[in-house]
């Protein structure tokens, strides 16, 4: 699938695969940017090794099980949409000069035009933050800040 001619990166949804080839790594990808030097627990404040919850989104303490969700406080909080999805729209809606659609994005990602306009929405008020990072052309998906609010 290469991108449309109103595209400023050259991208193709084949080498954003091979980048983030599913949802964990996404969540990782999440937890390096937002604990670049590991995560010290809020709750026994050791810093320690956190395992992957299997079932969740989260990384759980090795001493006292304490949960931390690199989701949290992002648009991405509590969206049963996958974390793959929400990269490849992030990086279609900031890397296209004159902007797509809701309806394009539902084409594009291939879901429903409610969960599309829904992350069009939160994605667009993102992006028109002075402060927020927004996507670029490589595996970074931020150039400032640490996904803060994305």
């Amino acid at each position: 699938m290469e991108r449309s001619a109103s595209s400023e990166s050259q991208m193709t949804f084949s080498r954003f695969l091979e980048l983030f080839p599913s949802n964990d790594v996404c969540l990782e990808y999440l937890k390096k940017r937002f604990y670049p030097d590991g995560i010290t627990c809020p709750k026994c404040d050791k810093k320690t090794k956190f395992h992957r919850i299997k079932s969740r989104a989260a990384y759980s303490c090795q001493y006292c099980r304490h949960q931390v969700y690199p989701t949290k406080g992002t648009i991405f909080e509590r969206s049963t949409t996958s974390l793959q999805l929400w990269f490849w729209a992030i990086y279609l809606m900031s890397s296209t000069r004159c902007g797509i659609s809701a309806k394009q994005l539902e084409r594009e990602i291939r879901v429903t035009y409610k969960t599309a306009w829904r992350m069009f929405r939160a994605i667009r008020t993102l992006l028109s933050q002075d402060d927020v990072s927004i996507p670029t052309g490589r595996a970074e998906l931020t150039r400032r800040h640490h996904l803060s609010r994305f």
